[in-house]
Protein backbone atom coordinates (compact mmCIF):
# COMPACT_ATOMS: atom_id res chain seq x y z
CA UNK A 1 0.00 0.00 0.00
CA UNK A 2 1.23 3.48 -0.81
CA UNK A 3 1.44 5.54 2.42
CA UNK A 4 -0.33 8.42 0.74
CA UNK A 5 -3.36 6.17 0.24
CA UNK A 6 -3.89 5.96 4.01
CA UNK A 7 -7.17 7.46 5.20
CA UNK A 8 -7.02 9.53 8.37
CA UNK A 9 -9.39 11.82 10.13
CA UNK A 10 -7.39 14.86 9.09
CA UNK A 11 -9.55 17.17 11.15
CA UNK A 12 -8.53 15.63 14.47
CA UNK A 13 -6.05 18.04 16.08
CA UNK A 14 -2.58 16.73 16.84
CA UNK A 15 -2.65 18.73 20.06
CA UNK A 16 -5.42 16.41 21.34
CA UNK A 17 -3.23 13.37 20.63
CA UNK A 18 -0.32 15.08 22.38
CA UNK A 19 -2.49 15.86 25.42
CA UNK A 20 -3.45 12.20 25.72
CA UNK A 21 0.18 11.12 25.38
CA UNK A 22 1.25 13.56 28.09
CA UNK A 23 -1.02 11.66 30.48
CA UNK A 24 0.30 8.25 29.45
CA UNK A 25 2.49 6.69 32.16
CA UNK A 26 6.00 5.61 31.17
CA UNK A 27 7.65 2.35 32.14
CA UNK A 28 10.14 3.83 34.61
CA UNK A 29 12.74 1.07 34.35
CA UNK A 30 12.71 1.10 30.56
CA UNK A 31 13.07 4.89 30.38
CA UNK A 32 15.90 4.67 32.90
CA UNK A 33 17.59 1.98 30.79
CA UNK A 34 17.17 4.04 27.61
CA UNK A 35 18.63 7.06 29.39
CA UNK A 36 21.62 5.15 30.71
CA UNK A 37 22.26 3.34 27.41
CA UNK A 38 21.12 6.04 25.00
CA UNK A 39 24.13 5.55 22.71
CA UNK A 40 23.36 1.84 22.31
CA UNK A 41 19.57 2.18 22.15
CA UNK A 42 17.18 3.02 19.36
CA UNK A 43 13.40 3.24 19.39
CA UNK A 44 11.87 2.01 16.14
CA UNK A 45 8.15 2.64 15.78
CA UNK A 46 5.67 2.63 12.95
CA UNK A 47 3.82 5.49 14.61
CA UNK A 48 3.94 8.85 12.88
CA UNK A 49 6.55 11.39 13.93
CA UNK A 50 3.90 14.05 14.46
CA UNK A 51 1.97 11.81 16.88
CA UNK A 52 4.92 10.77 19.05
CA UNK A 53 6.66 14.14 19.30
CA UNK A 54 5.90 14.62 23.05
CA UNK A 55 7.18 11.14 23.88
CA UNK A 56 10.40 11.53 21.91
CA UNK A 57 11.21 14.66 23.91
CA UNK A 58 11.10 12.66 27.16
CA UNK A 59 13.31 9.77 26.05
CA UNK A 60 16.90 10.71 25.23
CA UNK A 61 17.79 7.99 22.72
CA UNK A 62 17.45 8.16 18.94
CA UNK A 63 14.01 7.38 17.48
CA UNK A 64 13.11 6.21 13.98
CA UNK A 65 9.44 6.49 13.06
CA UNK A 66 7.11 6.78 10.14
CA UNK A 67 7.03 10.31 8.76
CA UNK A 68 4.31 12.79 7.92
CA UNK A 69 3.56 16.35 6.93
CA UNK A 70 1.48 18.38 9.36
CA UNK A 71 0.15 21.91 9.05
CA UNK A 72 -1.68 23.99 11.64
CA UNK A 73 -2.09 21.12 14.12
CA UNK A 74 -3.54 18.80 11.46
CA UNK A 75 -2.04 15.75 9.76
CA UNK A 76 -1.88 16.54 6.06
CA UNK A 77 -0.06 13.56 4.59
CA UNK A 78 1.72 10.34 5.50
CA UNK A 79 5.08 10.46 3.74
CA UNK A 80 6.69 7.15 4.69
CA UNK A 81 5.76 4.12 6.80
CA UNK A 82 8.87 2.37 8.09
CA UNK A 83 9.66 -1.29 7.70
CA UNK A 84 11.16 -2.30 11.05
CA UNK A 85 12.90 -5.37 9.62
CA UNK A 86 14.73 -3.18 7.10
CA UNK A 87 15.97 -0.98 9.95
CA UNK A 88 17.29 -4.11 11.71
CA UNK A 89 19.02 -5.24 8.52
CA UNK A 90 20.55 -1.78 7.93
CA UNK A 91 22.11 -1.80 11.40
CA UNK A 92 23.36 -5.36 10.97
CA UNK A 93 24.97 -4.40 7.65
CA UNK A 94 26.80 -1.62 9.53
CA UNK A 95 28.22 -4.28 11.86
CA UNK A 96 25.89 -3.86 14.84
CA UNK A 97 24.66 -6.77 16.94
CA UNK A 98 20.91 -6.08 17.00
CA UNK A 99 18.55 -6.89 19.84
CA UNK A 100 14.92 -6.12 18.98
CA UNK A 101 12.14 -5.93 21.56
CA UNK A 102 8.49 -5.89 20.51
CA UNK A 103 5.07 -7.39 21.03
CA UNK A 104 2.82 -6.64 18.08
CA UNK A 105 2.33 -8.49 14.83
CA UNK A 106 4.11 -5.64 13.02
CA UNK A 107 7.26 -6.42 15.07
CA UNK A 108 7.50 -10.08 14.03
CA UNK A 109 9.76 -9.68 10.98
CA UNK A 110 12.12 -7.34 12.83
CA UNK A 111 12.31 -9.81 15.72
CA UNK A 112 12.96 -12.64 13.27
CA UNK A 113 15.74 -10.62 11.58
CA UNK A 114 17.43 -9.48 14.79
CA UNK A 115 20.38 -11.29 16.33
CA UNK A 116 18.27 -11.61 19.48
CA UNK A 117 14.50 -11.09 19.31
CA UNK A 118 12.60 -10.48 22.51
CA UNK A 119 8.83 -10.73 22.86
CA UNK A 120 7.88 -8.30 25.62
CA UNK A 121 4.54 -8.78 27.32
CA UNK A 122 4.30 -5.98 29.88
CA UNK A 123 1.27 -4.16 28.44
CA UNK A 124 -0.40 -7.11 26.75
CA UNK A 125 0.52 -10.62 25.71
CA UNK A 126 2.74 -10.63 22.58
CA UNK A 127 1.08 -11.61 19.32
CA UNK A 128 1.31 -15.22 18.19
CA UNK A 129 3.51 -14.21 15.26
CA UNK A 130 6.00 -12.58 17.65
CA UNK A 131 5.98 -15.54 20.05
CA UNK A 132 6.73 -17.91 17.16
CA UNK A 133 9.90 -16.07 16.11
CA UNK A 134 11.26 -14.58 19.36
CA UNK A 135 14.33 -16.12 20.93
CA UNK A 136 13.14 -14.92 24.37
CA UNK A 137 9.87 -13.88 26.01
CA UNK A 138 9.89 -11.51 28.97
CA UNK A 139 6.87 -10.20 30.88
CA UNK A 140 8.40 -7.88 33.46
CA UNK A 141 10.15 -4.58 32.70
CA UNK A 142 12.78 -4.93 35.44
CA UNK A 143 13.63 -8.40 34.14
CA UNK A 144 13.83 -7.03 30.59
CA UNK A 145 16.25 -4.30 31.64
CA UNK A 146 18.42 -6.74 33.62
CA UNK A 147 18.58 -9.06 30.62
CA UNK A 148 19.45 -6.23 28.22
CA UNK A 149 22.24 -5.05 30.53
CA UNK A 150 23.66 -8.57 30.57
CA UNK A 151 23.70 -8.59 26.77
CA UNK A 152 25.53 -5.27 26.55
Amino acid sequence: MNPTDYKFNKKYPLSKIHEALEKTPFHEHIVSFLTEYKEQSLIVTGNLDCWIKPLVKKIPCKTISSTSICTNDILEKVVHIIDKSKIVQEYQEKGYFVIFVGEGHNDAEAIRSADIGIAFGKVHYPSNSVMQVASHAIFDEEELCRFLKQLL
